[in-house]
């Protein structure tokens, strides 16, 4: 890291005089963050690249490596593309002295797979990008530079991502005596563990699980403690909606009966007047609707009922809305083709993000899982001596002289501090 910063202070610095003149000082805002932003990148890359060199360094000339392992290959090569642009990454090759499988050291202490082209960074990148808009965006915005990831990797990436962050349990569960449910179909035991683990479920009086009616949604009733199905307000109004088009400026007035023998809990006065709907219309497709909207109301009653008898209960569902904003914008509102892996991941993903989390803490959690699975034996004694060694190099080089603003190229420096932001 020492030689990348003496280069910079060296030789960038004149580039980021030039940048000042030519940009900044002329009021030209825009070339002169682009021009920066690109000293600055090179600047990072190399000192990614310098570090890597002499964290190879340091397990080469470790206690732990000297003890276990032989040097088999000096100096083996690999790209990996990182968010400031590729880096060669040059390592050795190490064999167990008590048998079994080489391993670049490393890799290992750096957490790259064999594989790896991309840097864990660079995943994150697209996988952000890719949730919101398309593979293809996700792999073209990965990295600060023009480097591009290909829409094949950054899907591959995506499907096989584990979507799973580890819970936080409260120390203090939450009191309350009504919660309202919407989920999808196959979470209805991770919904249960959530309870148990956020709620007081002996102060808890009732879940409500709102939704349409489907066989899915109610069978969440046989799972869930103390739950109750409520069909939503949106559904049941679509179906008696449906029921009543035909009868033009009369619509409003048989809505309004309709849903006053529901309020007046009448079952037989609905089924009544959806038979008046029925019967004033010779319309087959229509008959059709109006049979539909009877059956409909007649499976669900109960769901139904439960909005109208019980104070807890009457609250908006916001199903569709959450499917329109957080699934359909990225999955359906134009037309494409998925993969059942792929609409499950993003749509996992998607979830994830618009409750707050983070996609970097997820691929940082997932990391350190497949990092815990493959260790090697003994590593923590090797991060530990790297560490010390590379604590005690920073020491050393934090007193040498670094060339400052005594020297003669940096006048143009000194002439900006004195001059407060202006050059002679």
């Amino acid at each position: 890291m020492y030689n990348s910063i003496i280069d910079f202070i060296e030789n960038d610095t004149t580039k980021i005089k030039k940048i000042l003149e030519k940009y900044l000082f002329a009021g030209n805002t825009l070339r002169f963050e682009e021009d920066l932003m690109h000293v600055m990148i090179e600047f990072g890359r190399k000192i990614y690249q310098e570090c890597l060199k002499e964290i190879e360094e340091s397990i080469r000339q470790s206690e732990f490596r000297k003890k276990n392992y032989y040097v088999e290959h000096k100096a083996d090569r690999r790209t990996l593309l990182t968010t400031f642009g590729n880096l060669e990454i040059e390592r050795a090759y190490y064999k167990p002295k008590n048998g079994g499988k080489s391993v670049y050291l490393l890799d290992k202490y750096i957490g790259l797979a064999p594989h790896d082209k991309v840097s864990l960074a660079v995943k994150t990148k697209f996988v952000e990008e890719a949730v919101e808009t398309s593979y293809q965006k996700g792999g073209e915005k990965a990295c600060m530079t023009e480097d591009v990831v290909s829409k094949q990797t950054a899907k591959n990436t995506i499907h096989e991502l584990e979507v799973e962050l580890e819970e936080e349990i409260p120390v203090q569960k939450k009191k309350i005596k009504n919660l309202h449910i919407q989920a999808d179909e196959d979470l209805w035991l991770e919904v249960q563990q959530y309870i148990y683990d956020n709620y007081d479920t002996e102060y808890l009086e009732n879940v409500y699980i709102a939704g349409d009616g489907a066989p899915w949604i109610v069978a969440g009733c046989r799972v869930l403690e103390k739950s109750k199905f409520v069909l939503d307000k949106y559904h049941l109004g679509k179906y008696i909606h449906k029921a009543t088009t035909h009868l033009d400026d009369s619509q409003q007035a048989a809505k309004e009966f309709i849903y006053g023998a529901i309020n007046e809990r009448d079952f037989d006065g609905v089924m009544r007047l959806l038979q008046k709907c029925y019967a004033s219309t010779n319309q087959e497709y229509k008959k059709k609707e109006v049979t539909e909207c009877a059956r409909y109301i007649k499976n669900n009653w109960l769901g139904i009922m439960v909005r109208i008898d019980d104070g807890g209960a009457v609250w908006g569902c916001s199903a569709e809305g959450h499917i329109s904003h957080v699934l359909s914008a990225r999955e359906s509102s134009r037309p494409m083709g998925w993969s059942k892996k792929g609409v499950d991941r993003i749509s996992r993903l998607r979830v994830l993000t618009r409750n707050e989390q983070k996609i970097i803490d997820l691929m940082e959690y997932q990391d350190k899982k497949q990092r815990k699975k493959n260790r090697i034996e003994c590593e923590d004694q090797l991060i530990q001596e790297v560490q010390k060694r590379k604590s005690s190099r920073n020491e050393e080089v934090l007193r040498k002289a670094i060339p400052g603003l005594e020297k003669k190229q940096f006048s143009w420096m000194r002439s900006i501090i004195n001059a407060g932001g202006t050059i002679a």
